[in-house]
């Protein structure tokens, strides 16, 4: 586990349900576990990196938030890396509607979701 730095960025991969035609919701943040699951940029240098990371990666968009902004929430932002995956990181805190709009309003596309949903 390593610090990471305010002025990194994560990757958050995002389901094409959390994004109709191309439109970023606010449900795409939400936590599995303890936390948002994200990349760090460190380990994980692109944003298709870390689509291909995904158990199921077809269909997915990739965003991308700055640590600082996400921490002054406040959000906690953690790395976690886990046996097959280093850059793995965790941001945890309560996704409440207001949160959640904050990160929205962070989030900027790097990969767009595919329209038609995976089978």
């Amino acid at each position: 586990m390593e610090h990471v730095p305010n002025e990194d960025v994560l990757f958050l991969r995002v389901h094409p349900q959390n994004a109709p035609n191309g439109e970023l919701q606010a449900s795409a943040f939400k936590d599995i576990g303890p936390g948002m699951s994200t990349n760090w940029q460190k380990y994980c240098p692109t944003a298709a990196d870390s689509k291909s990371l995904a158990a199921k990666p077809k269909g997915h968009g990739v965003v991308s938030l700055v640590v600082e902004p996400v921490r002054s929430i406040p959000l906690a932002v953690t790395h976690t890396p886990a046996k097959k995956d280093r850059s793995h990181t965790t941001v945890a805190g309560e996704k409440t509607p207001e949160v959640r709009e904050k990160l929205l309003q962070q989030a900027t596309w790097e990969i767009l979701p595919e329209d038609k949903p995976s089978t």
